[in-house]
C-alpha cells in the first residue's frame, strides 16, 4: 500500500510561486519512489479549519509544509482575503492527535526549528529550518530527502542526503527569495551555509541531530540530483521567459491622432483575422485538452506572469531533451522557438499567445504590437527580414511602408512567425541565417518562431533564441479524458481507440483527434470498427468521412457539387504550395497559375488590348486611373481565365468586388 505524503501550502501574499513549485515537487516525489511507493496529496492555500479534515481523510505518513514561518510564534496559513497565524501550540496538539500514523513532518519554511522542537514530542521525526532559507535550497533539500526515501533509506539518512543535495546544487552565498514572512526579532543570527539550515529532531532525543558530514552518497544518487537540477534550470529558464514576454513598452514618440489610429487598426486586424477568425474556431478540441509543453533548451519566451494559456509540463519528455544535440545552443535574445510534430498544436499555441498580447496592447497602445505572419512567403524572393516584414505588413495588413519601416526600426512590433518548416527546404537554412541577422540588429524585438521539430533538427544553423518549448503528443489519459468529456456521441470512437493501438497512436495529435471526433461523432462502435478495422485505406476513409461531415455542416443548399468543390480546393492548394503561400488572398493569385502556353498567351493578349483600350481614358482623366486600377483589371482578367478553365468557382468573381480598395 503506498505511503501518503500530504503537502500543505500557504501563500496568501503570493510572493512565492508556490503553485508551480508544488506541482514540480509532486512529480519529484513520484519520480523518487518505486512504482506506487508514494501517493502525493496537495492542498494549495491550506486553511486552519481544513487541517483536521485533511489529516482524517488522507492519514498521511509524511506531512510537508511549504510557505512561511514566523519563528516561535507559529506558521502562517492562507485564508481567503488574508493570512492567519496558527500558533505553535495548536500545531503541536494537532500532531499529538494524529501521531499514530504521522511518522515525519517536514517544515520547509524559514525559522521553524521552534515548532519542530515542540512537535517532536509526539512525532517520530520533525525537520525544521533554523534560519531563513533560499527557495532553491528548500527545493533541493526536498529533492534529496524524497530521493533518499525512494531509495529505501531511513529518515535520518534521507535527511543527510537532503542536506547534501543543497551542497551539490546551491552556492551558499547565493541570493534569492526566502521563506521568511517577517523578522523574528530585531537581530539576525550569523548566517549559516544553506545546507546547514535544515535540522532534524527525533522523538527519542530533543536535541537536534547535527548536520554532520554525511556519508558519501552513491553515484546513482548524485546523478539523480544532477538530473533534477538540470530539469529545474530548464523549468526556471522557460518560465522566466514566459512570464516576461510582451511586457516591455515600446516607448514610441508621442503619437499623433493618425499614428494612434493606425496602431489601433493593426491590432484590430490581428484580432479579427487570427483570433476571431482562426483561433477560436480551432479550439473545439484544445479547450478540453491541456497541451503538454516541454522546454527545448537544446533547440534554443519573455511571456507573461503565470501564463496559463500555454500550460507548461516541462518534465514529461525530459529524456528526449537530454538526447538531442541542440542543448548547447541556448543563447541570447528575447525569442522563443515553438517545436512540435505535425498537428501537435504549434499554431494554436502561437495564437493563444497572440490572443494574450492583443488583449494587453488593446489596453495600452504604447506596448509593442503583436503581428502574426507565416515565414513560408520569405522563400520566394529571400529578402532581408526587415524588407520582408515591410512587404508582408503591406500585403496582409494594408500597413503602408511609411508606417511599417519606423515601427520595425524602432522595434515596436512583436513578431509571431509561424511555419519555418513551410519555407522551401532548399532555402530553410538561409531563412534561419536571415532571422539571426535581424536578431543581431534588432535585439529588443521579441520574436516567436514555430517549426516542426524534425525539420528544425535537420538544419545546419540554429536560431539565436533565448529558449524553446516542444509541444508533446497527447497522452492516453488526455485522449480518454477528452472523449469522456464529450460524452456518448464519441462512445464508438472511444471503444475503437481502446482496442486499436495504431489508431490510438494516430490520435495523439490534437488535429487528428479533432478530425476523428467530427468524422465519427454519433457513430456506434460497430460501424466505426467495420470501416477502420484492418482496412488498408483506413486513414483515407477517415479523411473522406471528415470532408463529408464538413460539407454536410454547410447545409443542403451548397452552391456547387461536392466533386467540383474538392477539385477546386485541391487545385488551389497545389498552387499555394508552389507559391509558398499558406493564407489564401485572392489578390495574390499569379499569372504563373496559368498552366498552358495558350492560357498565358490569352492572358497577355487580353491585358494588351485592355491597356490599349483604356490608355486614352487614363490621359483623359488626368491620371485619375492609377496603376492600382490597372492591376485590379489584370487580376480580374486572370480570374476570368481560371474560371472559364474550371479551376475556380464563379463566385470568386463576384467576391472580388468586395475586396479592399476595389481589388
Amino acid at each position: 500500500m503506498p505511503q501518503t505524503i500530504l503537502i500543505l501550502t500557504a501563500n496568501s501574499r503570493q510572493d512565492l510561486k508556490l503553485g508551480r513549485e508544488i506541482r514540480d515537487l509532486k512529480k519529484v516525489v513520484e519520480r523518487s519512489g518505486k512504482q506506487n511507493q508514494f501517493e502525493v496529496e496537495i492542498e494549495l492555500a491550506a486553511r486552519s479549519e481544513d487541517l483536521q479534515e485533511l489529516f482524517l481523510e488522507y492519514k498521511p505518513w509524511i506531512v510537508h509544509f511549504c510557505g512561511h514561518g514566523v519563528g516561535a510564534e507559529g506558521l502562517v496559513l492562507g485564508e481567503e482575503g488574508g493570512e492567519q497565524l496558527v500558533s505553535t501550540k495548536a500545531i503541536t496538539n494537532l500532531c499529538r492527535l494524529f501521531a499514530s500514523h504521522v511518522n515525519c513532518v517536514l517544515l520547509n519554511a524559514c525559522d521553524t526549528d521552534q515548532q519542530a522542537k515542540a512537535m517532536v514530542q509526539h512525532i517520530n521525526y520533525v525537520i525544521g529550518m533554523s534560519q531563513a532559507i533560499l527557495d532553491d535550497a528548500a527545493y533541493f533539500f526536498a529533492v534529496g530527502f524524497y530521493r533518499g526515501l525512494g531509495y529505501g533509506e531511513s529518515v535520518e539518512r534521507a535527511y543527510e542526503l537532503g542536506c547534501n543535495a543543497i551542497e551539490l546544487q546551491i552556492n551558499s552565498n547565493g541570493a534569492g527569495a526566502d521563506r521568511k514572512l517577517t523578522p523574528v526579532d530585531g537581530t539576525e543570527a550569523t548566517a549559516l551555509p544553506e545546507h546547514r539550515k535544515p535540522v532534524l529532531y527525533q522523538r527519542t532525543r530533543l536535541d537536534a541531530t547535527p548536520p554532520t558530514e554525511p556519508q558519501p552518497p552513491t553515484p546513482e544518487f548524485v546523478a539523480a540530483i544532477a538530473k533534477e537540477a538540470d530539469l529545474k534550470r530548464y523549468q526556471d529558464r522557460t518560465r522566466a521567459a514566459l512570464d516576461e514576454f510582451g511586457q516591455v513598452a515600446a516607448h514610441p514618440p508621442t503619437l499623433t491622432q493618425h499614428e494612434y489610429r493606425q496602431r489601433q487598426v493593426l491590432v484590430r486586424k490581428v484580432k479579427e483575422f487570427w483570433i476571431e477568425g482562426f483561433l477560436k474556431p480551432s479550439l473545439s478540441t484544445l479547450n478540453l485538452i491541456e497541451l503538454g509543453v516541454t522546454q527545448r533548451p537544446d533547440a534554443v519566451w519573455r511571456p507573461f506572469a503565470e501564463m496559463e494559456t500555454v500550460p507548461v509540463a516541462l518534465d514529461e519528455s525530459f529524456e528526449q531533451l537530454q538526447a538531442t544535440s541542440i542543448v548547447n545552443q541556448i543563447g541570447t535574445g528575447k525569442t522563443l522557438l515553438i517545436l512540435g510534430e505535425p498537428g501537435a498544436g504549434k499554431t494554436v499555441t502561437l495564437l493563444k499567445l497572440a490572443e494574450r498580447l492583443v488583449a494587453q496592447t488593446e489596453q495600452n497602445l504604447s506596448l509593442s504590437i503583436p503581428i502574426v505572419l507565416n515565414l513560408s512567403s520569405w522563400a520566394k524572393q529571400r529578402p532581408s527580414i526587415a524588407d520582408w516584414l515591410v512587404e508582408e505588413l503591406r500585403e496582409k495588413y494594408q500597413v503602408p511602408k511609411a508606417l511599417s519601416q519606423p515601427w520595425i526600426a524602432q522595434e515596436q512590433l512583436i513578431l509571431l512567425l509561424d511555419g519555418l518548416d513551410e519555407v522551401a527546404e532548399a532555402h530553410r537554412n538561409d531563412c534561419v541565417i536571415a532571422l539571426n541577422q535581424f536578431i543581431e540588429t534588432h535585439g529588443a524585438t521579441e520574436i516567436v518562431v514555430c517549426s516542426r521539430v524534425r525539420d528544425y533538427e535537420h538544419l545546419s544553423d540554429r536560431l539565436k533564441l533565448r529558449s524553446a518549448v516542444c509541444i508533446q503528443p497527447l497522452t492516453t489519459e488526455q485522449v480518454n479524458q477528452f472523449l469522456q468529456n464529450v460524452g456518448d456521441s464519441l462512445a464508438g470512437l472511444r471503444t475503437l481507440l481502446q482496442q486499436d493501438s495504431e489508431l490510438a497512436k494516430f490520435a495523439e495529435t490534437p488535429l487528428i483527434l479533432n478530425i476523428m471526433s467530427l468524422a465519427y461523432a454519433g457513430w456506434s462502435a460497430e460501424p466505426v470498427m467495420q470501416q477502420l478495422d484492418s482496412s488498408q485505406n483506413r486513414y483515407q476513409h477517415l479523411f473522406d468521412t471528415y470532408i463529408e461531415r464538413v460539407l454536410q455542416r454547410r447545409g443542403p443548399n451548397l452552391p456547387y457539387p461536392k466533386d467540383k468543390t474538392l477539385h477546386w480546393l485541391s487545385w488551389l492548394a497545389q498552387q499555394m504550395v508552389q507559391e509558398s503561400q499558406t493564407v489564401f488572398l485572392i489578390e495574390k493569385m499569379q499569372p504563373s497559375w496559368l498552366q498552358s502556353r495558350a492560357e498565358r498567351r490569352s492572358y497577355r493578349i487580353r491585358n494588351f488590348l485592355i491597356v490599349g483600350l483604356i490608355g486614352g481614358l487614363i490621359v483623359g482623366l488626368g491620371g485619375g486611373l492609377q496603376y492600382g486600377g490597372l492591376a485590379c483589371i489584370q487580376h480580374f482578367n486572370l480570374r476570368l481565365i481560371l474560371y472559364r478553365k474550371g479551376r475556380i468557382p464563379g463566385t470568386m468573381l463576384a467576391f472580388s468586388t468586395m475586396l479592399p480598395n476595389g481589388c
